[in-house]
Parts: C-alpha cells; structure tokens; sequence
C-alpha cells in the first residue's frame, strides 16, 4: 500500500489510515499527528473511491484541518494528544474544515 518513507507521511502526519473492518477505503481512519515545529502539511492518497485530502496549517495556536472525503466513503477523525478538544468526529464523504486549538 504505501511505501516506508511515503508511508510515514501518509501515516503519521497526514494520518490517513484504512479500516481494517471496510476495507479499501470505504472508512478512513484519520489520525494525524501535529508535530510542534511543523507548521503544515498537505498530504493526498488516491483511494479505490477518489482523492482523500489531509491537509493542516498551525495559525495562532490553533490548527486549520482540512479534509476532503471521496464519494461513497466516511471517515472517523481521532484528535492527537496536544489538541484541547478530544471528542472524536464522525465524517461523512465531502470537504470538512476544523479549527482545532493546541494545548
């Protein structure tokens, strides 16, 4: 699926991960991390389903997390560890935009 070098980006910075229970995409786990001293990321993978988007920039303490969810897919977002609100989201296919402010 991914190769270890570009794995890691899709991984753990865009954290765009498959569910191990719908395979192939049909639910996307999301669980991006925000490195402090990174400051934005945009990562993208080609699905069976279409374009899955993670891209986050940090602005005045918080992070811009946009998302972008093919058609017939659905996502689960788990907010990393430095990020105040820790509820986890539930997405359907389409653009998502969330502010997220860091601890």
């Amino acid at each position: 699926m991914f190769g270890e070098i570009g794995g890691w980006f899709f991984k753990s910075i865009g954290g765009i991960l498959p569910d191990s229970r719908q395979p192939g995409f049909k639910h996307i786990l999301l669980k991006p991390i925000f490195p402090k001293g990174l400051n934005q990321s945009s990562i993208t993978y080609t699905s069976p389903y279409g374009d899955i988007l993670s891209s986050w920039n940090v602005r005045d303490g918080a992070v811009i997390y946009d998302i972008e969810i093919p058609p017939n897919s659905s996502a689960t977002f788990y907010p990393p560890e430095n990020i105040r609100n820790t509820d986890v989201l539930k997405l359907e296919a389409g653009k998502h935009s969330l502010r997220l402010d860091l601890k």
